[in-house]
Formats: structure tokens, sequence, C-alpha cells
């Protein structure tokens, strides 16, 4: 009787004598670094870097909606510091939420990685609205651009006009072109050939 008494407390301190220490505390987490107020135009655009970066901004980007409530000028003055981060031109993409060849020419993009990828390494692509809401007129008359839906124009990196497009030049039976707006965005894009 006695040997099955010992042989349980046996085991018991045997199994006492394996248990792991405890891990030590978790050191304190990083310190966060304050984001600047004003982005540095001399260092390298971050949302292109690769692939995969570049799609994931092109989706957003294209995705984002024609906003009334949105002030162009702020937006362009954005896309002008990205712009000359990574010698990129812009597009300005002229339309209204209720534009469908808008929402058409977004899945083009959607649809063609080349094609987005291009886009992409080349150009910062920015939706300004022209609704009834907000057509935002004066904006527009910067860049002889008169509100139809859609169109395009493209600037340099300090936001002068450098071509504008109206869409039906790159649509084919009221579609867009794919070989067009590939074509499109070559002429435009500064790269010599």
């Amino acid at each position: 009787m006695k040997i099955f008494c010992t042989i349980p407390a046996l085991a018991m301190l045997a199994l006492a004598s394996c248990q792991q220490p405890a891990p030590p505390p978790a050191p304190n987490p990083p310190a966060m670094v304050p984001t600047p107020k004003e982005a540095d135009a001399s260092q390298p655009v971050m949302s292109g870097n690769t692939p995969a970066a570049a799609d994931v901004a092109a989706l957003a980007a294209l995705r984002a909606a024609f906003d009334p409530q949105r002030d162009p000028a702020s937006d362009l003055a954005t896309a002008e510091t990205e712009a000359r981060r990574g010698d990129l031109r812009i597009v300005l993409e002229v339309g209204q939420s209720s534009c469908d060849a808008a929402h058409k020419l977004a899945d083009v993009f959607n649809d063609n990685s080349d094609l987005r990828r291009y886009r992409d390494h080349h150009f910062v692509w920015l939706r300004v609205n022209a609704s009834a809401e907000n057509p935002n007129a004066e904006f527009l008359r910067n860049y002889a651009l008169s509100g139809a839906c859609p169109q395009l124009a493209v600037l340099d990196a300090q936001g002068r006009l450098l071509s504008t497009q109206a869409a039906e030049a790159l649509r084919k039976d009221g579609a867009w072109s794919v070989k067009a707006v590939k074509d499109w965005l070559e002429r435009n894009s500064g790269v010599a050939k």
C-alpha cells in the first residue's frame, strides 16, 4: 500500500521539476515617431515601390468616389508633391459619381494589371468631381476642362497643363479600348521611346 502512495507523489515531484521558467516580461513598445506635417518631395514615393503596393494604390485611387465635398486644389497640391517625389505626371479625371463611362474606365484598369502598373509607374491619378452639386468650374477652367464626363488632362509635376483628352477618342463602339488607353498613357508619360 505504501508503494502505491509514493508513486503518485514521485510522479508529481518529477512533473514539477520539468516545468519551464516563466517567460521574461515583454519589452516596452517602441516610441511612436511623429508624422511630419508636410511631405518631403525629395523622398521617393512609397506607394508604388513594389508591384503589390502599386496594385493596392491603384485600386484605392480608382475606387475613390468623385466627391463633391473634396477640394480639387488641395488634392492637386498633394498630387504635385507625389509627382515630384516619383518623377511622375498627373492625370486629372473629371467626372461624377453618376458617370457610367468613368466607372467603366476604372474597370479597364482593374481588369488589366499591366495597364494599371504602367499607369501607376508614370502617373498620379486624381479624380475631380464635376457634378451639379459642385461643378468645380473655377478649378476646371484653369485646365481648359468643361466638366464633360469623363475628361482627362495630363499635367506635369508642377501642375502645368500638358494635354487634354476627350473620352470618346479612347472608346470604340461605346466601350473603352484598352489599346487606345495604353497608347494614350504611353504618349503622355514623358518617356521617350
